[in-house]
């Protein structure tokens, strides 16, 4: 019986102690939040790989909206996509990246622009344990430039001093070079517009009819100098054909 007692205080003792012990919680509890601190570590490993796909895309799509913005205007749409997705899957090596999808467009619509748009899914390690196996990633990117029409007005010395010193076969050369430039800016007809007008004191007006035009003003040819308004000479009424030149020590604005 003396051993019957002992046993039993025995195991109420371990009892009791098995009672105020927390190390197994601790175990328990740790053993409950490993899983959701395991796919939370997890999923920011596969995020962090995601942006890195995401940055070499908008890359590859930066590159790709300047490279092609350049002949965009003179190509077809189905000439435009196939240049710009080669050019843009040759910057986008990223063996990762699974399904891929592309598009380029252009407009002239309120100026000349090019779009594109890039996307890709990205195959998850960790997040696949919690139902998520891909995580998407897009980009896009837009070159715009000036719509502005240019109006160009060249005004060219074409009086008799400019047969001196090859001065009017230069004036050639530059005009052509300047005109050449000024169409290579061309996207679309009616860009560019280029008068040249003379700089001389007679202007051929194509047709003798149109001298009474109403484009032409006759003012100032048919008048006086404003001059002689106040300061004619004292012999004007006598001045006629065959008269001496009243002006030779006098300058009346003529």
């Amino acid at each position: 019986m003396p051993c019957l007692h002992a046993v039993i205080r025995r195991l109420g003792r371990a009892a009791r102690r098995f009672a105020r012990a927390r190390r197994a919680n601790v175990a328990i509890t740790f053993a409950l939040t490993l899983i959701p601190m395991l796919a939370l570590t997890g999923a920011a490993i596969d995020f962090s790989r995601a942006n890195a796909l995401k940055t070499a895309l908008q890359q590859a799509l930066d590159a790709t909206v300047l490279m092609v913005s350049k002949n965009a205007a003179t190509l077809t749409s189905a000439e435009l996509q196939s240049s710009a997705q080669s050019y843009f899957l040759a910057q986008f090596q990223r063996p990762e990246a699974q399904n891929v999808q592309f598009t380029a467009t252009y407009t002239s619509s309120g100026g000349s622009s090019v779009a594109v748009t890039g996307s890709a899914d990205m195959p998850t390690e960790f997040m696949a344990i919690l139902g998520y196996h891909t995580i998407a990633v897009n980009g896009s990117a837009t070159a715009k430039w000036g719509s502005a029409r240019l109006r160009v007005a060249l005004v060219l010395d074409n009086t008799g001093s400019m047969a001196d010193s090859g001065k009017i076969a230069a004036l050639k050369t530059a005009t052509t070079n300047m005109l050449t430039q000024l169409q290579g800016a061309v996207t679309n007809p009616g860009d560019v517009y280029v008068s040249i007008v003379p700089f001389s004191k007679d202007i051929s007006v194509d047709n003798v009819s149109n001298y009474s035009g109403n484009w032409i003003d006759w003012t100032d040819w048919a008048g006086e100098p404003a001059i002689l308004q106040s300061a004619k000479p004292s012999s004007w009424s006598n001045i006629g054909p065959g008269s001496s030149c009243p002006f030779s020590t006098n300058s009346y604005g003529f």
